[in-house]
């Protein structure tokens, strides 16, 4: 295991793409100071170098945005490698194009424990674990399954969300989770098809006017209790045990 400790951008995405060291199983990455993407605005799309685990340390990562078109997920992995992001703080985020921020593999999601996310784009996740983490978020346009394929455990999530259909979950899982914020459909969208695949023991407290006919969890019943205002959601929601 070889550690790194870094504290600009070039020594950031240096440690994330560079093959870890022939012998060892990872890199541990330690971000030992705040950093500014200001100074260098992303340009690419960034592949791990193998299994990588990043310790913020309570630190920030701020201003991470494209240059020019990057028509990629911008931080990725492959294979049978992995990433974790452990408390680390990311802030003021912003993409236009199509791609997430991150992205893990269909059999392998990337993790995110005691992070703090804002930002606005397309995605910011997909295939994900948050645990932990406090995330703002804005879309930049309109889509449907903004969070789709992320698990959230013990998170709060405050969105602003336009959905481009009426399909696709806005969630993968909420366990022990509060979500807020507001979630509207496109033109002639009236639909929200179900929120979450699956709902436990959370509170959804947002602001929608959609129609959940076939409710809020796609699982048909909801193990534990999950709470939802119906203040603010004044669609036709089905009830659901």
């Amino acid at each position: 295991m070889a550690v790194i400790n870094v504290t600009t951008v070039e020594q950031f995405l240096t440690a994330y793409t560079q093959a870890v060291a022939s012998g060892d199983t990872e890199d541990v990455i330690e971000i030992m100071a705040d950093i500014d993407f200001n100074s260098q605005p992303l340009t690419t799309s960034y592949l791990s170098g193998g299994k990588k685990v990043i310790n913020g340390n309570y630190h920030t990562l701020s201003n991470i945005t494209t240059q020019n078109v990057v028509s990629q997920n911008l931080f990725r992995f492959s294979g049978s490698n992995y990433v974790t992001f452990n408390k680390v703080n990311f802030i003021n985020m912003y993409r236009n194009e199509a791609y997430s921020f991150f992205y893990g593999t269909s059999s392998t999601n990337m993790h995110f424990i005691d992070c703090t996310f804002q930002g606005k784009g397309y995605r910011l996740a997909y295939y994900a674990d948050f645990t932990r983490c406090a995330i703002t978020w804005q879309n930049t346009q309109a889509i449907s399954g903004s969070f789709n394929n992320t698990y959230m455990t013990y998170c709060w999530i405050h969105v602003d969300i336009t959905r481009a259909s009426g399909n696709n979950y806005e969630f993968r899982e909420l366990i022990n989770s509060y979500v807020e914020g507001k979630i509207e459909g496109a033109s002639g969208v009236t639909d929200g098809w179900h929120l979450c695949a699956a709902l436990e023991n959370s509170v959804i407290n947002i602001d929608s006017d959609l129609d959940y006919s076939a409710g809020l969890s796609g699982a048909g019943s909801i193990s534990t209790v999950t709470v939802y205002n119906t203040d603010r959601m004044t669609g036709t929601i089905t009830a659901q045990s």
